[in-house]
């Protein structure tokens, strides 16, 4: 049995929070054994989850008690604590964003019990750079790589003047058919898009204008609209792009035919942002980005294309991408299944260490809802955990396929052997080889 249990009690559950606010509430414990607290601190911090690699950030913080706790009795703790100001709250496909008021009781030889809320916080301007505050420093990374680069250069002296001449063919290769042999056509073509910087259902106009320098056959002019989450998983070799498109609309200003030489082609357009459209966002390896690409299809010939990139700022409201914690916004479903997107980033983590210790940090303080089928007891902890005493428990998801090595305080509080459990665990550790995850119980 644990010693003690904590749960958070927000005033105002239902409240969007914007622009840094505080929240308020109650962090109650709930104590079965005598015990010393070293200190109970709170946080509110943002994460990122879905695809990508995972990036998060602390937003504020407090220590509000350290002392005994006598078993049996119940102690509340009010608390203020400031919310971001950015990043909205976001849940997409591939790329999701959540804010959270975060708990955790330090004691003496026991478990850390630790509990969370999730709230949604919304925002009416976003950064000129699209960056969170806690943004990663790339400095020291700049450095490292020029003294690589410095160190390869000496080393492979005469394979990097071999491959000197290759890149500027496969450089030259790519100008040729992507912009010579276009403009080789149409002339120079000139785009206009304004604003670029603009508000959900505010309106952008534009033009495209041209004059080809022959006769020439198109299929088309047209332009689209597009917003896409790209999210980054891995690093290195094991670097994989995720892109999910979002919105794309298509427009044709010109269509089919023939356009004589030097007349002079001149097409304006607009078009508003959706009303409910998700802000633009960039993090270390997630985007939002929005974006109108304009094309000139050439058949049998490489086309002429520009894409132009649009900043969404957020609408200062709760539209269908901000979704409450406690039921469901603007008729979308409440918080996704967190525990599905947390199994996959520590699958795609498997081989790279580094990427597993920042979904773990991301999630240790969060407590997931589960249920699972006990298949039996372990004689003694498994090898690799580093965490001694208690009794553990193999045990298996079924809903998402992975097995679970399952920590239980003792024999008082581990379900029975062959049966099936549903209960509340916090994700302690992942083992690669065997692809397991390493699991406490929450009473």
């Amino acid at each position: 049995m644990a010693a003690c249990d904590l749960a958070i009690e927000l005033d105002e559950p239902d409240k969007v929070y914007c622009d840094g606010e505080k929240i308020t509430g109650q962090v109650v414990v709930q104590v079965q054994k005598e015990v010393n607290c070293k200190s109970l601190t709170l946080g509110t911090a943002w994460v990122t989850h879905g695809r990508g690699n995972v990036d998060s950030g602390q937003v504020d913080s407090a220590e509000i008690f350290s002392g005994p706790w006598q078993a049996g009795q119940e102690y509340r703790y009010a608390f203020e604590l400031a919310t971001a100001g950015w990043p909205p709250t976001y849940y997409g496909t591939y790329l999701n964003v959540s804010h959270q008021v975060q708990a955790r009781a330090k004691l003496a030889w026991a478990f850390d019990p630790k509990a969370e809320a999730e709230f949604p916080v919304s925002a009416t301007k976003a950064p000129d750079d699209l960056m969170p505050t806690a943004k990663k420093s790339g400095c020291s990374l700049g450095i490292v790589g020029w003294i690589l680069g410095g160190i390869f250069i000496a080393i492979f002296g005469v394979l990097f003047l071999f491959l000197v001449p290759v890149l500027l063919v496969v450089g030259g290769l790519i100008w040729f058919f992507t912009s010579y042999l276009p403009k080789s056509l149409t002339g120079k073509v000139d785009v206009q898009v304004e604003p670029k910087r603009l508000k959900p259902g505010e309106k952008v106009a534009g033009s495209i204008s041209f004059a080809p320098k022959r006769r020439v056959r198109i299929n088309e002019v047209c332009y689209t609209v597009q917003c896409e989450e790209k999210c980054v998983s891995g690093s290195g070799s094991n670097r994989t792009t995720h892109r999910h498109e979002v919105m794309s609309t298509k427009v044709t200003l010109l269509e089919a035919g023939d356009l004589l030489p030097r007349q002079n082609q001149s097409l304006d357009f607009e078009f508003s942002v959706p009303k409910d459209a998700g802000p633009s966002m960039k993090f270390s390896d997630n985007e939002l980005n929005w974006s109108v690409e304009l094309r000139i299809d050439i058949p049998r010939w490489p086309d002429w294309s520009e894409r132009v990139a649009l900043v969404v700022e957020p609408s200062g409201k709760m539209d269908s991408h901000v979704a409450s914690t406690t039921g469901e916004a603007d008729g979308q479903a409440g918080v996704p299944d967190w525990m599905d997107q947390v199994v996959q980033q520590l699958l795609e983590s498997r081989d790279d260490a580094q990427r597993l210790e920042l979904v773990l940090a991301a999630i240790r303080e969060h407590v997931f809802d589960v249920s699972f089928e006990v298949e039996g007891r372990l004689d003694s902890p498994p090898e690799g955990v580093g965490i001694r005493g208690g009794v553990w428990l193999k045990a298996f998801d079924e809903a998402r396929e992975i097995a679970v090595l399952l920590r239980c305080d003792g024999p008082e509080n581990a379900p029975p052997e062959n049966s099936h459990w549903n209960g509340r665990i916090a994700i302690v550790g992942f083992l690669p080889g065997t692809a397991e995850i390493v699991a406490r119980r929450i009473d």
